[in-house]
């Protein structure tokens, strides 16, 4: 009896090994199948970000196309081109001298047009010479 007992014993030790390691092969292909799946989805997200950057692209140059044809389906109009800066960008010095002295030039004109808008009061002197009663200079002090 002792024989086949210990016969039967490594028979189930024997099994138990084999199903360790075909639980433990079973998890390496789940884990690589994962690994695989995971890679494809990668690889779906990049085959469409590109297609929506190609997409957008095609759309840039529709649009772009549309308004060259509007462009030149428009009249043309005549445009005047603007004649160059006078002041060239070699002597910014000289420039900025030129603008003060037009701004020194302004500044009498400018004087004369404030005045103009708003005249200041007639001084003491030339309300007295109208005839005006004397004002006394601190109206707080008491009369002489």
């Amino acid at each position: 009896m002792g024989k086949k007992q210990e016969a039967e014993a490594k028979a189930a030790k024997k099994a138990e090994k084999e199903a360790k390691k075909a639980a433990k092969l079973a998890a390496k292909k789940a884990r690589k199948a994962e690994k695989k799946a995971r890679k494809a989805e990668k690889k779906a997200a990049k085959a469409e970000r590109k297609a929506a950057k190609k997409a957008a692209k095609e759309a840039r140059k529709a649009a772009r196309a549309t308004r060259t044809a509007a462009a030149a389906k428009a009249p043309k109009t005549a445009v005047t081109a603007k004649p160059p800066a006078k002041v060239s960008p070699a002597k910014p010095k000289q420039a900025a001298k030129k603008t003060v002295k037009k701004k020194a030039a302004r500044k009498p004109l400018r004087r004369a047009r404030r005045a103009v808008q708003k005249p200041e009061a007639p001084s003491a002197a030339v309300a007295q010479a109208a005839g005006a009663p004397e004002v006394p200079a601190d109206p707080a002090a008491p009369a002489p």
